[in-house]
């Protein structure tokens, strides 16, 4: 029996190295996000909702700080060196974007360490000034480690990959329970974190640097400016319909509800993990398909796919993650759950986004891509303007809710000049239906048996919800399968 997967390909397919390269990447996901949903409880247990509040508020900043140094060095890596032909000038190029990264780190980092007092005043970021410093160091080291990935996802070195995420990962969540464990709170979670990321980017820079040298050209220089310079501006627009909304908070609602918005939007990234091996699969390969026989339809059949893993994600991280609200955090973070159906929604939408941009992906250039998440990041921020002072955090999960619907109206709008797909959205629409009739109907997080024997049963009915809505070809799978059983029937005689 051959099963034909959206791509063309067989269900079974992947074979020998590439199953290892498929499970070793979808291992890195879940070490890598698995590990850092584990630090959630660590943090709950120690740290009070206020000063959970306080440390997300600086930990934004220093997200921003990564975005701005990463300078899109790791997509010009891929870019360039994919397509320079001999080894030698893929290695030229890595070269040449180290040295760029070097100048960069050094010129950008020194300018921010100047400017970081008044930043911190300006968001009123109340943790101590040594301890940010020393945060925002080594975020001005991101494109260090960014580049090796990088360098490794190139080569197809799934391997290295994961061992390294499982490492950080390991290290990350062992050393904040040691700071934790000892007193020292959101600072030493800072400062702890800085040192583990600037050990990796000093380790990994080294590696790097063996492998291909260093060079300061001018070429360097312009790859960045004109290539990843839209990329860093497109994810500047993406923190600011996420991250950015603890800005705005700060002030106007207590520390402890900005924790409480945080501790949601943390237990919410659990949907696009379950997602993430389908996205594993399909998107790095998805303009590749459109261009063969029926790939419109292949392309919108694997989009069908991805809503149902997406919905049926959802649905189960919308029961269960009240329980472990209930069970595992103390009693001041509680106040999360009501928040995670919003904060869900929120992970949907960006994860549609991402499904459904292909088109607009498929352009000679990266600026529809970013006029589009500009676009989302503007509708979004005036909503913090607007909603945040009236509703606190609600308001700023509206903010983000308009932001991303936005960007995934744009990202169809857009997309279908370029690739006129045809997406079931009307058939995905009736199964998210479905999904939140069944959470409204849901057994209470403290009836913990009940509501995990709700959520498998959920699971199953979005299953089948499927195949019956034509999203899924599991009537097609069957027919398939009773074939071959059909031949082995003895003939009649």
């Amino acid at each position: 029996m051959r099963i034909e997967t959206p791509d063309g390909q067989s269900g079974i397919e992947l074979q020998g190295g590439r199953a290892r390269a498929a499970a070793f990447y979808v291992l890195t996901v879940v070490f890598d996000k698995g590990l850092a949903l584990l630090t959630i409880p660590v943090a709950a247990a120690y740290l009070s909702p206020s000063e959970f509040g306080r440390m997300e508020v600086a930990i934004s900043l220093i997200e921003l700080a990564g975005l701005a140094f990463a300078l899109g060095l790791g997509e010009c890596l891929l870019r360039f060196a994919s397509s320079a032909g001999s080894l030698e000038a893929k290695s030229r190029v890595a070269a040449e974007l180290l040295g760029t990264a070097i100048i960069a780190s050094v010129g950008l980092g020194i300018a921010l360490q100047l400017v970081a007092p008044a930043i911190m005043s300006a968001l009123s970021i109340n943790v101590d000034l040594v301890a940010m410093r020393l945060a925002l160091a080594a975020a001005s080291l991101t494109a260090l480690i960014q580049l090796p990935v990088m360098w490794w996802r190139l080569e197809a070195n799934s391997k290295a990959v994961f061992v390294y995420a499982f490492l950080r990962s390991l290290t990350q969540l062992s050393v904040l329970w040691l700071v934790f464990h000892n007193g020292y709170g959101a600072e030493g979670a800072l400062i702890a974190n800085a040192i583990v990321m600037a050990t990796c980017a000093v380790i990994l820079g080294i590696l790097y640097y063996r492998t291909h040298g260093i060079a300061f050209k001018a070429r360097g220089l312009r790859n960045v400016a004109l290539y990843g310079s839209p990329l860093v501006a497109s994810g500047f627009a993406t923190f600011a319909i996420g991250s950015m909304n603890r800005w705005f908070l700060s002030g106007n609602v207590a520390d402890a509800e900005i924790a409480h918005l945080a501790l949601a939007m943390k237990l919410a990234l659990a949907t696009a993990l379950v997602l993430q091996p389908f996205s594993l699969w399909w998107i790095g390969r998805r303009m590749a398909v459109l261009s063969e026989a029926n790939g419109v339809e292949r392309s919108a059949a694997a989009w069908g796919w991805g809503v149902v893993v997406l919905v049926i994600g959802a649905t189960v991280v919308q029961l269960s993650a009240p329980i472990f609200i209930e069970l595992a955090l103390p009693a001041g973070y509680h106040a999360a759950a009501p928040l995670l159906a919003f904060a869900i929604m929120v992970s949907v939408l960006n994860e549609l986004c991402t499904l459904s941009n292909v088109g607009s992906h498929l352009r000679r250039t990266g600026f529809s891509v970013m006029a589009i998440n500009i676009a989302g990041a503007i509708v979004a921020v005036t909503g913090y303007v607007i909603l945040v002072p009236m509703m606190g955090v609600l308001g700023a999960l509206g903010a983000m809710m308009a932001g991303h619907a936005v960007r995934l109206l744009l990202f169809l709008y857009d997309g279908h000049k370029i690739a006129p797909i045809s997406y079931p959205i009307g058939r995905a629409a009736c199964l998210a239906g479905l999904a939140v009739g069944i959470c409204a109907f849901a057994p209470e997080p403290h009836l913990v048996v009940d509501r995990g024997v709700w959520a498998i049963a959920a699971s199953l009915a979005l299953i089948a919800g499927a195949g019956a809505l034509r999203l899924l070809p599991i009537a097609e799978a069957l027919t398939r399968l009773m074939v071959p059983l059909r031949r082995s029937e003895p003939a009649n005689v």
